[in-house]
Parts: structure tokens; C-alpha cells; sequence
């Protein structure tokens, strides 16, 4: 069954959830990573919020998620998980991450078929989100492509997504076609260093440190789990 919504023009900025959901997704709307989808989601979501300046990071190993303002951001993804994130004030961004209240998945779905770059279809175990305007996903599989091979200057938006990826284990197997010159051990290096040095217009060295941070965590937390399951897989 196909559910459609009115469309809106396709925006020209999409948020970060927005972009990592796309490149999740096949264009038959079978989603990749289904494993550690949410954890990805919701590190993306987080960054995004501290690019906003909404959530900050105290500075622990686990860094516990601070609510520093529940001013709306104008994305609607963004502004539904602030609550969420009120309530779970000073618990641990590993914990953060796979809390069943934190699965963005629907609500970013919703988001881009509802400016006409996916569609919803609806069945038995859930939704399935299929291409309709595939000229989003080429542009910012473009973009990265760019950031990675050094052309400009670095971008934290496109760092925090191969970051993310990379943490997934998906990050070779997503971007093989845009980057083929590349090894899965060198893409991997690739995604380290633009965390390290890539920078964001209008962010204070205090927040861009949170970032990277923020990204180190997410990381680890997302490697232990994919090591959790591939060592329960195993046996």
C-alpha cells in the first residue's frame, strides 16, 4: 500500500539525519545497517543539536548530554527530540543512543517524503521509503566525495557522516562506487582525519571540540556494539 502525502518543494539544505537516512536507504527503500541504524540516527541527530548549540557534552569518557536550551531549531526531526532529551538529561550518550524513545527513523522518513525525495509505503513489519527524487542523494554523495579526496576545505557536516558511517562498518560499502580509488582500510583512515581537522562556519572552538568528542564517543559506543554482536553472531 502506498501512502502519499502532499509535497512540499525539496529543501536545499537537509539536516544531518536527513542526509545519513539517505545514504542508509536503498532507492527500493530497503534500509541498510538495520543493526545499528538507530545508534547512527541518533548520533546524527546529537551533533546536529550541538552544531545548534541545544545539547552540550561534559567531558567524560561517556560524556553525559546536557539540554542547554529547548529553543525550536526550525527542523522538525531536531525540535521533536528535544523533549526526549530533556527528559533524559545527564545520562550517558551511549545510553542516549539506544533509548527506545530515541529512534528517529519514522519521523526523518516522514520528513523527506514529505518534501517529495522519498515515498512511504506501509506493510506488514513496517515502512519501507523509496527513492522518488534521486537528485539529493547524488549531490551530497558528490559533496563527500569532495571532502574526502581533500578538494576544499574540510566540512564538519561531511565528517561527522563518514565518522558515523565508519562506526557502523558501512562506510567502504556505501561510498565504493563515489570513491574507488579508495580501500576500505584507507577510506576508513580518511574518516578520522576529517574529524580531526575539519571545521563549521559560526562554531566556537569550545563546540567543535564537543563535536569531535561527542564523535569519539559515539564511535567507541557503536564499535562496542557491532564487536557485542558480531562475537554473539559468532557462537
Amino acid at each position: 500500500m502506498i501512502h502519499t502525502t502532499a509535497s512540499e518543494p525539496a529543501p536545499a539544505h537537509l539536516s544531518l539525519s536527513s542526509e545519513l537516512f539517505l545514504l542508509l536507504t536503498k532507492d527500493s527503500g530497503r534500509q541498510d545497517s538495520t543493526s545499528y541504524r538507530q545508534y547512527a540516527l541518533v548520533g546524527a541527530v546529537l551533533a546536529e543539536l550541538l552544531l545548534h548549540q541545544r545539547i552540550s557534552l561534559d567531558d567524560r569518557r561517556d560524556p553525559r548530554v546536557q539540554v542547554i536550551s529547548t529553543e525550536p531549531t526550525g527542523d522538525p526531526v531536531l525540535d521533536q527530540f528535544l523533549p526526549e532529551l530533556e527528559r533524559l538529561d545527564g545520562t550517558a550518550i551511549s545510553r542516549v543512543m539506544g533509548h527506545r524513545r530515541m529512534n528517529p527513523t519514522e519521523a526523518i522518513g516522514g520528513a523527506l517524503a514529505s518534501v517529495g525525495i522519498l515515498e512511504q509505503r506501509r506493510g506488514l513489519f513496517g515502512n519501507r521509503w523509496p527513492v522518488v527524487n534521486p537528485q539529493p542523494e547524488q549531490a551530497l554523495r558528490e559533496r563527500i566525495a569532495r571532502s574526502v579526496r581533500g578538494e576544499g576545505e574540510p566540512d564538519s557536516r561531511d565528517a561527522i557522516l563518514v565518522g558515523l558511517l565508519d562506526a557502523t562498518q558501512v562506510l567502504h560499502a556505501i561510498l565504493r562506487h563515489d570513491l574507488p580509488e579508495l580501500s576500505r582500510r584507507e577510506l576508513s583512515a580518511r574518516a578520522k582525519e576529517l574529524i580531526e581537522t575539519a571545521s563549521a562556519p559560526g562554531v566556537t572552538s569550545a563546540v567543535a571540540k564537543q563535536i569531535r568528542s561527542a564523535m569519539a564517543a559515539m564511535m567507541a559506543s557503536m564499535a562496542a556494539i557491532t564487536a557485542a554482536t558480531t562475537a554473539t553472531a559468532a557462537h
